[in-house]
């Protein structure tokens, strides 16, 4: 487990910025890599709940400095590097985040699945997982009025470690069990 994704780009017009100088390529080029980031970024982490740990991001880029076949300045993107952030509500540090990622492998691995036909298998899950997950009392609130649920509670860690989650973490346990059987 890792939290910093580094993506080099061989061919360095990949990703470029232009315009009458070289602050507005930048510009241009910031702006283009922060609609690749955000949407890149959201679809591994939505798609993936084994980044359970994942709370928000950062990212920077490097570049070189050329003008385009028009005479524009241009903003040649070199490396764009992604730090993903842990959820410090759940986890110290990323060893933590390590540990209960191979608790919550082994309990997918474990998870029992009855049934032979999709249907049934589905069933098996959901009626499993509704049985052993409770859904918390809120714990207090964040700043902007939002409740918290306590640590794991959107994650399937606190579905299937804790048998406490919202229905984020109930969906995301759901997720990773349908995706082992297929």
């Amino acid at each position: 487990v890792q939290n910093t994704f580094t993506v080099t780009f061989e061919d360095y017009e990949t990703v470029v910025g232009i315009g009458a100088t070289m602050n507005d390529a930048v510009a241009n080029a910031k702006a283009l890599i922060r609609e690749i980031v955000v949407g890149a970024v959201t679809a591994v982490t939505e798609d993936n709940p084994m980044l359970f740990w994942y709370y928000g991001y950062g990212y920077s880029f490097s570049y070189y400095q050329g003008t385009d076949a028009n005479g524009n300045a241009a903003c040649l993107i070199a490396e764009i590097t992604i730090t993903i952030n842990i959820d410090k509500n759940s986890y110290t540090d990323m060893s933590d985040v390590a540990n209960k990622y191979n608790q919550l492998a082994i309990a997918v691995n474990e998870f029992e699945v009855n049934g032979i036909s999709r249907y049934e298998k589905v069933k098996s899950i959901n009626d499993s997982l509704c049985d052993m997950i409770t859904y918390p009392e809120v714990q207090g609130y964040f700043s902007d009025g939002s409740p918290f649920y306590g640590p794991m509670a959107h994650q399937p860690t606190g579905a299937l470690l804790n048998g406490l989650a919202v229905c984020e973490g109930y969906a995301e346990a759901f997720k990773l069990i349908c995706d082992r059987e297929g």
